[in-house]
């Protein structure tokens, strides 16, 4: 039973989002990455992230595994095709995790979709996704009539200036995400 959740936020939005979630829940943030010990890069919160708010890439390759604190992390031993070894960390062997895809704004001229989802049917997985559900959808209240994808006051008001991006920037502007008025 997979579970997400789409939606557009500004860095403000994503701040609020957050604080909400922490103020709720104790959490850790590890770094979707191959990773060259068994170490992650963890965040204690998500506001130690430098970049929340920002787009590196220009689609939602950016993400990370969110944990309740006291949660073991689980990582797969990949080989490389040059030898050695990394490590990755994967939904499948940690299923009391979320995945959060923050999106944020690229190059000033295009905002990526954010998205929470889960692969989980985990009693703390899905804890974790209500907590984080509820603080989204308080934030970003608005979603268009038979829509999925949810979005705040802020990304409203700066949608004519922003491409709103669902897929990558280089999709076709058909599929970008379109505000209409409720005329």
């Amino acid at each position: 039973m997979a579970k997400s959740l789409y939606f557009f936020a500004t860095k403000e939005d994503l701040h609020k989002i957050i604080q909400k979630v922490e103020q709720t829940i104790q959490l850790k943030y590890v770094t979707n990455d191959l990773y060259e010990s068994t170490r992650p890069k963890i965040y204690w919160s998500f506001e130690e992230y430098e970049d929340i708010g920002v787009n590196k890439s220009g689609d939602q390759t950016d993400n990370f595994f969110i944990f309740e604190r006291n949660c073991e992390i689980v990582l797969r031993k990949v080989p490389q095709l040059g030898g050695g070894v990394r490590y990755s960390i994967g939904q499948d062997l940690n299923k009391d995790s979320i995945v959060f895809w923050p999106g944020g704004l690229y190059q000033d001229q295009f905002l990526i979709m954010s998205h929470i989802g889960t692969i989980s049917k985990s009693p703390e997985s899905l804890k974790i996704y209500d907590v984080f559900k509820k603080a989204i959808k308080k934030q970003c209240h608005k979603h268009q009539k038979g829509g999925f994808i949810w979005y705040s006051d802020a990304v409203e008001a700066m949608s004519s200036k922003y491409r709103l991006i669902t897929i990558n920037i280089n999709s076709p502007q058909e599929y970008d995400f379109v505000i209409e008025s409720e005329d």
